[in-house]
């Protein structure tokens, strides 16, 4: 898979790397840039002349990103101490950058296909995200509710249904507007009051012995507590499953109680926000992003076959 193209450290502009190094108190004396991610903004693992290493994260003020940024060190820094995150040592500004420091998190990306045993510590700790507290503080830093924030743009079988491309799958062409309709019903279906990472992809996860550590929480939101899982199905399709098998998995382990309507809902939004989102031209930066859309839509496409008729 293509990822973003991340500056390397030496690339930044010098005004930039003088103010994170009087950040980190440290000199940088080697950064490495780990694969993952489809923004286009510094991520680095950066070993320092003190021995110390950390992970930073900057972005040029005027641009979207640093937004981003700020809103991921500021969740981040508000999550409970159990929660399986980084911890947050420093924020700033750095030549007009702002500028993010998080400990180091030791690991790999977990391996969800069907040979590894990665996927029950990353299900075990999305159940446990979904059950932390959210405290007053926490809740006014985060993206939103999921009703109200992800239906906002969980959708786009309703754009396909209006004017059908040539490509759409032969699946779901004739069903463009009874997906349309289901989609509609995104809303409730994502209403409730669990904590969400909400972009559970394995590149924004790292395992190390078993513990799994979350990244990027800058999507995270309140909602149905069965969100993070049910976003992992389409991953595992992704990484090999069959859907069938998938779809079992993840019913067994997560969603036995939930509203299996609701869910399907989410499915059919969340396949028509790639399906059209694939469909449109790349990003500045961001070279992988809309080829990750589209095998992500023919993966959600894929588990739709099984729920609808």
């Amino acid at each position: 898979m293509q990822w973003g193209r991340r500056p390397a450290w030496p690339a930044l502009p010098a005004g930039v790397r003088d103010g994170i190094e009087t950040l980190l108190g440290a000199a940088v004396v080697d950064a490495v840039t780990p694969p993952g991610g489809h923004s286009p903004q510094l991520a680095a693992r950066l070993r320092l002349s003190d021995d110390r290493t950390v992970f930073v994260k900057a972005a040029p003020g005027e641009a979207g990103f640093a937004e981003t940024d700020r809103r991921e060190a500021a969740i981040t820094a508000a999550l409970p101490d159990k929660a399986p995150a980084p911890a947050v040592l420093a924020t700033g500004e750095a030549a007009g950058w702002f500028v993010a420091v998080y400990a180091d998190v030791p690991g790999r990306h977990p391996n969800i296909s069907p040979e590894s045993l990665d996927l029950d510590p990353v299900l075990d700790t999305l159940a446990d995200v979904a059950v932390l507290p959210v405290s007053a503080e926490l809740q006014s830093v985060l993206r939103g509710t999921a009703d109200v924030e992800l239906a906002g743009y969980l959708h786009g079988w309703d754009v396909l249904a209006h004017d059908p491309p040539d490509d759409v799958d032969l699946w779901a062409a004739p069903r463009l507007r009874l997906l349309a309709t289901i989609e509609g019903d995104r809303a409730g279906a994502l209403a409730g009051t669990a904590l969400s990472h909400s972009d559970g992809r394995p590149d924004n996860m790292l395992i190390a012995d078993g513990h799994v550590t979350l990244v990027d929480w800058s999507h995270a939101l309140t909602g149905a507590a069965w969100l993070d899982a049910a976003f992992l199905v389409p991953q595992m399709i992704l990484d090999g499953w069959e859907p069938a098998e998938a779809l079992a998995v993840i019913r067994h382990r997560v969603l036995g109680d939930a509203d299996q309507d609701a869910v399907t809902a989410f499915w059919v939004a969340l396949t028509g926000y790639w399906q059209h989102a694939g469909r449109q031209p790349s990003p500045p930066g961001a070279p992988g992003l809309r080829p990750y859309q589209r095998a992500a839509a023919a993966a959600g496409t894929r588990l739709l076959q099984l729920l609808i008729d």
